[in-house]
């Protein structure tokens, strides 16, 4: 069978399998399997792609694809997913970094000179996606990375090895609060940042994909997905240093909610804000000490 058939055979595949870019998919999983770019399936004379595939060349289709239709991530195919500006190795047991969690990095390099020297923390590291993309760009700075899963910390850690990044990390196995005790009373961090776990367990809209292969302990949280939120939130601003920020992802529908418990918690001692992501959803919630208010930080409170 040619190359373009089984494109479009892939293709009807994954658009009744329930991907939500079935072309796409069906492109990187071809161009991965035929070693070439997803441009040279479509026969340029340069195309190091063949026209017409071999029986062992169908059979690694094959099987890739059937790990799409049962929803796996193509990013665990793959090995790998984009982010930001590099390239993270990544893989069952991580959690798979999304377009939104780049509002994170947009607003910390608006707002802070590159050429300034950080002390940066990452709670629940991760692929490393957050803290090493801000490494790259704070060329000057140091990052502390935290998580409670030993396979994230092995993927961070590749990622800091591919991106010559380890010698500016120093890394921690456990909770965000252990890493709080531990560290109580040190030199606080300039720039705290976080994705924690923050869907309820019980939401209905969660792709059945994702909830099959993607690590549940990074994902689903208490207390309708507050309570990683509320721990992170305690930790990290007993970590903040003065004049610092703490940026922490959250599900589109918490914002109240968290504005509440964050007043409730520290009344006027911290300015609390939101940035939206593109789809108008408050995505990332910033928090400083209110020593900080007036400093023009151009931010959503709607």
């Amino acid at each position: 069978m040619s190359v373009l058939k089984v494109l479009e055979k892939m293709t009807q595949e994954f658009e009744v399998a329930g991907s939500r870019s079935p072309r796409r998919d069906a492109e990187l999983i071809l161009s991965c399997a035929l070693n070439c770019e997803p441009t040279e399936l479509y026969g340029s004379k340069s195309s190091s792609c063949v026209d017409v595939l071999t029986p062992v060349q169908s059979l690694k289709i094959q099987k890739l694809s059937e790990r799409r239709q049962r929803g796996e991530s193509i990013a665990y195919i793959l090995g790998y997913r984009d982010f930001y500006k590099s390239r993270f190795l990544v893989g069952p047991g991580v959690l798979v970094p999304r377009p939104e969690t780049e509002h994170i990095l947009e607003w910390s390099v608006e707002f802070y000179p590159v050429e300034k020297p950080l002390r940066i923390l990452d709670l629940g590291c991760g692929s490393g996606c957050i803290g090493l993309s801000l490494l790259k760009e704070f060329s000057k700075s140091q990052l502390s990375a935290v998580d409670i899963s030993q396979e994230a910390l092995f993927y961070a850690k590749k990622n800091a090895g591919v991106l010559n990044l380890k010698d500016r990390v120093t890394w921690f196995l456990g909770s965000a609060q252990q890493f709080a005790e531990i560290h109580s009373g040190t030199q606080g961090f300039d720039l705290i940042v976080a994705n924690p776990p923050y869907i309820d367990p019980m939401d209905p809209d969660v792709e059945p994909g994702v909830r099959l292969f993607e690590p549940s302990e990074a994902l689903f949280s208490g207390d309708g997905g507050l309570e990683a939120i509320k721990e992170f939130s305690l930790s990290a601003l007993s970590l903040l240093a003065p004049g610092g920020y703490f940026l922490m992802e959250i599900g589109g529908g918490q914002r109240l909610m968290l504005e509440s418990w964050l007043r409730n918690q520290w009344r006027e001692e911290i300015e609390v804000s939101f940035l939206k992501d593109y789809s108008g959803y408050h995505r990332i919630c910033v928090v400083s000490w209110a020593s900080q208010r007036g400093k023009g930080i151009e931010v959503s409170h709607g």
